[in-house]
């Protein structure tokens, strides 16, 4: 999103409309974003590469050039299924570190940044995909407390929980890091459709 944003040309047949930014977070946002080893040794190579220096983000360009031996060793260590399954990382809350999701946020907020001159009265909503924010519990910390963003997350709801649980066990909701089914879609459509009246940032 930030890298598409960030082309010179892009806001150039987009009519200068009040605007409502809603992003879909799954945890594995974070791993695509960092590069874990086990996903840049199998389709991640070919992922965008975005660190910061000095308070500035800089796009690497993709991690298998950016990190040509780190994705080279990665890709060995993964093209055995035996040492795959050892290799592969798990990360869970406790594996992200402060850098990672201050990273992750700062490029939300550059994006945000992006689009306001073009855009009046841009919100950024932050939907946290049910369930996902208990496993990075920092991030959304850090999210409530940031002036430019507007956080949604059900997963205190317990009606919309059991909803949620009865999907799954039908196979129509995937869980917290995959990816959502149709039904899944119109039902997260439904419900946010449904926050942002009562909120009254639709008025």
């Amino acid at each position: 999103m930030y890298l598409l944003i960030s082309e010179p040309n892009f806001t150039d047949d987009l009519e200068c409309l009040p605007l409502i930014i809603i992003y879909w977070f799954i945890p594995h946002h974070l791993e695509r974003l960092i590069g874990t080893p086990n996903l840049v040794g199998s389709w991640g190579g070919r992922l965008p590469c975005i660190e910061m220096e000095n308070d500035s983000l800089i796009y690497k360009g993709l991690f298998m050039n950016a990190y040509p031996t780190y994705y080279l060793i990665n890709r060995f260590l993964n093209s055995f299924m035996i040492l795959q399954k050892l290799y592969s990382i798990k990360y869970t809350k406790d594996n992200y570190s402060e850098k990672d999701i201050i990273l992750f946020i700062r490029i939300l907020e550059a994006s945000k940044e992006k689009l306001s001159p073009y855009f009046p009265k841009t919100q950024f909503i932050f939907l946290f995909n049910p369930g996902s924010s208990k496993e990075i519990p920092k991030l959304k910390e850090r999210l409530l407390h940031n002036k430019n963003f507007f956080v949604i997350d059900f997963s205190n709801d317990e009606k919309k929980i059991k909803m949620i649980n009865t999907l799954m066990k039908s196979n129509e909701y995937l869980g917290i890091d995959n990816h959502p089914t149709s039904k899944t879609h119109r039902l997260m459509a439904e419900w946010v459709t449904e926050y942002l009246n009562e909120s009254q940032i639709l008025q």
